[in-house]
Formats: structure tokens, sequence, C-alpha cells
């Protein structure tokens, strides 16, 4: 746990990490529901395909969930 975490650690606070979007189905889901879609963060390090879920909080964000993902059906504007 400890040598996950660490990885994580070094990939969140990288320059390589980039900020996607909320996917559309998502936040229509939420907006349907009455939540806010920007109560959410998604982050994704390509060159490990790693995406984060992140919550921002008041005065700090909370990674909710970390997952290894094929890279391959995500849309990139930089691409």
């Amino acid at each position: 746990m400890d040598k996950a975490a660490q990885i994580a650690k070094g990939i969140l606070e990288s320059a390589d990490i980039e900020r996607l979007e909320v996917p559309a189905m998502i936040a229509s889901l939420m907006t349907a529901k009455g939540d806010d879609p920007n109560a959410l963060e998604f982050w994704v390090h390509r060159s490990s395909s790693i995406m984060f879920l992140v919550k921002p909080k008041e005065n700090y964000r909370l990674v909710e969930m970390a997952m290894n993902q094929s890279m391959a059906g995500f849309q990139f504007d930089n691409a």
C-alpha cells in the first residue's frame, strides 16, 4: 500500500498529469439528481495509463479512486 501511495503521489505532483472534462453522461446524471458536476475532477497520466477521480473539498482535494485504464477509447484535444 505504501508503494502504491508513493507512486500515486509522484504522478499527481508531476507536470505530465492533465485534467479531463467530466464525461457528458456523468455530468447529465449528476445534474438530474441535483448534484454539481463540478464536484468531480478527472485527471489522467497518459504514459502510465492511470486515471484519478478527485473530489475538491474546502481547502484540499481528495483522491477518491485511482485506476489503471486503457487510454485507447479516450479523446484528447492535443493528441
